[in-house]
């Protein structure tokens, strides 16, 4: 596996990286404990989408679904809209922020080697430093623009498996939007100011143990 040829090694998956993602994937359940007494704050997207980043979007959908099951084990799905919600929401979730965390993996390389250029090259180092920037600007507003599509498969699921009506499926509509809104702002300030220190961590940690 780990000599897979280029072509596979996106979708290779290594002894050490699968103890990685199982760790991991304990990590956001355990996160979601802790802040499960706070309605719509949640540390869970902010994990997957590092991790889908560092590792990849393969990887990152791995690692989501592996989530998802401990998830159903340690809190059961009671409801049928609650698996869906997770089941579809998080893997795409993953998918889109890894897709584009190759965008930001090649800026992030790039200016880490324009950190060791000389005094005289310093124009190249801002350029490639606001890139940088701008890229990781990109991806906070895709977050803050993924984050509402929870809330909105919940819409779309729960009434038609509890059978509601028109006027209650309205009604469950706006008495969730207050939860949607705390959920967007909770997403998008986590990205801001936790994932570029959660991404060098990871980032670190591939590097320190080969994968």
């Amino acid at each position: 596996m780990k000599g897979a040829s280029g072509g596979n090694r996106a979708f290779a998956v290594s002894a050490k990286t699968l103890a990685v993602i199982s760790v991991y994937a304990a990590l956001i359940v355990a996160a979601q404990f802790v802040l499960s007494f706070a309605a719509g704050v949640e540390l869970v997207s902010l994990m997957i989408i590092v991790f889908s980043v560092a590792f990849g979007p393969f990887k990152g959908v791995v690692c989501t679904l592996v989530f998802v099951l401990i998830r159903g084990f340690v809190f059961p799905y009671v409801y049928p809209n609650i698996v869906a919600d997770y089941a579809l929401y998080f893997p795409a979730l993953s998918l889109v922020t890894g897709l584009y965390g190759i965008l930001l993996n090649r800026a992030y390389a790039e200016k880490r080697v324009a950190a060791g250029l000389e005094n005289e090259e310093s124009g190249v180092k801002r350029a490639l430093s606001r890139r940088f920037v701008l890229i990781f600007a990109g991806l906070c507003l895709l977050a803050a623009a993924l984050t509402p599509c929870f809330t909105l498969i919940d819409n779309l699921v729960y009434p038609k498996i509890a059978g509601l009506g028109a006027k209650s499926a309205k009604a469950y509509f706006y008495s969730s939007l207050p939860t949607l809104a705390v959920h967007t702002a909770s997403v998008t300030l986590s990205v801001i100011f936790l994932f570029l220190p959660a991404y060098r961590a990871l980032v670190a940690l591939k590097r320190n143990m080969g994968i």
